[in-house]
């Protein structure tokens, strides 16, 4: 009876563990609980949108999963009406970039060495991305996750940004930043 309780208990530490990891799994190798129907569903789910360039990376551990710390400069931010009101934790509130002590922050995504990662940031481009601070115990309150994984991921492109993943086809293939006032 003793190892069936143990199994059980692995078992349902493996399935906690399996939603943790898909919760941040970046591109298509992963999958999530969640994809958007709307552009008004992922400027609900973020907390912060951005418009700016990646700076630089380094690969960083945390709690032993690697991960990819993109530095990113901030050139504008948007605050769609809407922005922030369909968070989980309730009472969540846009998080205003401008507030921190400069126009840089972090913006963490699962390391490529995971084989999660379908869409790593690329150093010297432009992007649009809808963001959530991390809130983790340690981080500091300019580092971020991508909204959904992909979902807010947005790369420069002639006079708008175009949606880097193919997992939410209801997403505009195509953002221009007037969208966003």
């Amino acid at each position: 009876m003793a190892r069936r309780g143990q199994r059980s208990a692995l078992a349902a530490i493996g399935v906690v563990a399996a939603l943790l990891l898909t919760s941040c799994t970046q591109g298509s190798s992963g999958s999530r609980a969640h994809l958007y129907e709307s552009i008004d569903d992922l400027v609900g789910d973020s907390r912060a949108i951005v418009r700016g360039w990646v700076q630089g990376s380094a690969a960083v551990d945390v709690n032993g999963m690697a991960f990819t710390a993109f530095s990113f400069t901030i050139h504008e931010q948007f605050f769609p009406e809407g922005l922030g009101q369909t968070r989980l934790d309730e009472g969540a509130e846009p998080f205003d970039v401008t507030e921190l002590e400069t126009n840089q922050i972090i913006i963490r995504q699962v390391s490529r060495s995971n084989a999660l990662s379908a869409f790593p940031l690329v150093p010297e481009m432009e992007y649009l991305l809808f963001l959530v601070p991390t809130e983790l115990e340690g981080d500091p309150d300019d580092t971020f996750y991508i909204t959904g994984a992909v979902a807010g991921m947005y790369m420069a492109e002639d006079d708008g940004f175009i949606r880097m993943s193919n997992e939410d086809p209801d997403l505009p293939s195509v953002l221009r930043p007037e969208q966003l006032y």
